[in-house]
């Protein structure tokens, strides 16, 4: 028990570090229906294109070209000027970054 007037050591937000610790997109594979991200914690995980106009608009020819994002936090498809963080895969519609 802390002696009077000394400081109480709390532990950190883990929501906070939790955020910290997402994990990285290292590769992106577009097909006809969905988009698919490799994970760097080992997951490989899909989304519909459909969820999203442009890239549902966007040819297989379009989304060929993207760029991953430094620390892979998301990735960059510059033929439809779209982005699209890792949050989207991990979160789904739910994510709040779209």
């Amino acid at each position: 028990m802390p002696l009077k007037n000394e400081p109480i050591k709390q532990e950190p937000q883990i929501a906070f570090f939790k955020e910290l610790n997402e994990p990285a997109i290292l590769k992106v594979e577009c097909q006809d229906e969905i988009i698919t991200a490799n994970l760097s914690d080992g997951r490989i995980v899909s989304i519909p294109k459909a969820w999203y106009k442009p890239f549902r608009e966007a040819s297989l020819d379009q989304l060929t070209e993207y760029e991953l994002l430094p620390q892979g936090k998301g990735v960059y498809f510059s033929q439809i000027d779209e982005y699209l963080p890792v949050k989207t895969f991990t979160h789904g519609l739910n994510s709040s970054c779209c």
